[in-house]
């Protein structure tokens, strides 16, 4: 667990990079909202075009969301800019490789122009293709796969002499050598494998349109549509339902066909039309935009035990639930939770595909209007809820929604709190809470040398009287991914767990003798 929880590390800024891209995503969303523009009309060209460069801006950091984490951890983990270029380089060529070797009858929402990359067809020689072609969406699989190959080849440089196999060839390019080579062939490797994962999710998919009246169907899609966001594989899943026959179809009374959730939706509100099952891929958004995420950062919030860290972290939340509500945080948190609370983020996904299914049951819809890349969009906003009350067809589904959502909030705020105090540990171990706690106070000289302690979600924070006793070699190398030692004391990073140990350690100081005989 050590290793996973260095995850957390490594994830922190990319991660608030990813919330600063839904912050831009929420005011690009609010503004080029249809039904916000019927509150506040906007007209002003230099409005609508900032907005859509915010839009642009939130959506290429979420589509390059995977190069950021390549960049941070070889950044972290090597004091050496050398790696984080070579990096950079292998992820740029293995997606090239795919673009070029990749079988073009794959769905549209199976590719994407990383960074811009792309090529028209007809330029090249002897090309049987016509059109643009882009990579492969590969998501988190090209990470994982370009890290490794970066990571293997800058240590098998540092193992050479100062020069390479060739004399003129220092060890630095020759890990730029190994790691577009190595890249090179892993890009044609999973060109060729790759489509078979891009076709077998197409043909889960097909089965699950088979019948989206079928709650069953929708949990899994609930399910699946969170999974491959995490993924960074969202543009598949939402694409084809969203835009194409799998979503759905529906002849208007002109003749002209619709295809898609979406695009059903727009068409059918537009005549008035409502209950027919356009909106069920969209409607479970508002419950966990504006419900479910705002009460899971609240039980967040309450793990802090400190004052001053938490009012310095308040307004972030605010913050962050706001634009929740607005926009949307989903995949940040789910991505958090995934690498610090895994049981929680297995929580979420079971509570999001029944929501799914029980909307279908219900038979409660509501849609949204949007028409571009799926990665941009901002579905289940508290704009277009407010809107939607003004239509009274769609009052019953609204009261559904918000009653849903204030029990949907209810439990995730008291599971997140369960979790952070009572559940993070001991669910295989029963006394791995004791021996952590034990090797703990081993390490900092006893519960009589703690002076101060805090917990936070992933960390805890400790003073004590005398360090010349402090050995943290003591703690098994297991528990703790990071010790650093800050003004505000010594920082360990418990991951999870770290409230729980500080719960005991906190029971262990009330049963110490009143007036304390050490010093500062």
């Amino acid at each position: 667990m050590r290793r996973w929880y260095t995850l957390i590390e490594i994830l922190q800024f990319p991660l608030q990079v990813l919330f600063l891209a839904m912050v831009f995503m929420g005011l690009s969303g609010v503004i080029l909202n249809p039904n916000f523009n019927t509150i506040f009309n906007i007209n002003n060209a230099l409005v609508i075009q900032i907005a859509e460069m915010f839009r642009y801006f939130g959506g290429f950091i979420i589509m390059n969301f995977p190069m950021l984490i390549l960049i941070k951890a070889l950044a972290k983990r090597y004091d050496d800019s050398v790696v984080v270029f070579t990096g950079i380089l292998g992820y740029v060529m293995f997606h090239v490789v795919t673009m070029f070797f990749a079988p073009t009858n794959l769905p549209s929402q199976a590719y994407y122009a990383l960074l811009g990359i792309q090529v028209d067809a007809s330029t090249l020689m002897d090309s049987t293709t016509s059109g643009i072609l882009t990579p492969l969406q590969t998501g988190v699989v090209g990470l994982v796969i370009v890290l490794s190959i970066t990571r293997w080849s800058y240590h098998s440089s540092r193992n050479r002499f100062t020069y390479g196999a060739l004399g003129f060839i220092d060890r630095n390019v020759q890990a730029a050598i190994n790691t577009v080579f190595f890249s090179m062939l892993a890009g044609a490797i999973i060109a060729f494998f790759w489509p078979w994962f891009i076709r077998g999710s197409v043909s889960m998919f097909t089965f699950l349109s088979e019948d989206l009246n079928n709650p069953i169907n929708l949990f899994i899609y609930g399910i699946l549509d969170r999974l491959y966001a995490v993924l960074n594989m969202s543009g598949l899943l939402r694409g084809l339902f969203w835009f194409t026959g799998l979503g759905g179809t529906w002849i208007n009374p002109f003749g002209q066909t619709f295809l898609g959730d979406i695009n059903v939706w727009i068409s059918q509100t537009s005549y008035s039309i409502f209950g027919l099952g356009a909106g069920r891929l969209i409607t479970p958004y508002f419950v966990l935009n504006i419900f479910a995420v705002p009460a899971m950062l609240a039980g967040i919030y309450g793990v802090y035990t400190d004052k001053m860290e938490r009012r310095r972290y308040r307004l972030f939340f605010i913050l962050a639930g706001l634009v929740s509500a607005i926009s949307g945080t989903l995949l940040p948190l789910e991505i958090f939770l995934l690498v610090s609370a895994p049981l929680l983020f297995f929580f979420h996904l079971l509570m999001t595909g029944s929501i799914f299914a029980l909307f279908e049951a219900l038979n409660v819809y509501l849609g949204y209007t949007f028409s571009g890349n799926p990665l941009t969009a901002t579905p289940g906003s508290i704009i277009d809820m407010i809107v939607y009350w003004r239509n009274v067809d769609l009052m019953k589904s609204l009261l559904i929604i918000v009653l849903v959502g204030s029990i949907t909030g209810l439990l995730y705020l008291a599971a997140t709190t369960y979790y952070f105090r009572k559940g993070a540990v001991n669910l295989v171990d029963v006394n791995e809470l004791e021996h952590r706690l034990g090797a703990f106070l081993a390490s900092v000289g006893g519960i009589d040398n703690i002076r101060m302690i805090h917990a936070a979600p992933t960390k805890l924070t400790v003073q004590v009287y005398d360090r010349s006793v402090i050995d943290f070699s003591k703690i098994h190398h297991y528990d703790v991914s990071r010790i650093v030692e800050t003004r505000a004391g010594y920082s360990l990073s418990y991951g999870a767990p770290s409230h729980m140990l500080w719960e005991e350690v906190m029971k262990l100081k009330k049963q110490l003798p009143i007036v304390e005989t050490k010093s500062a």
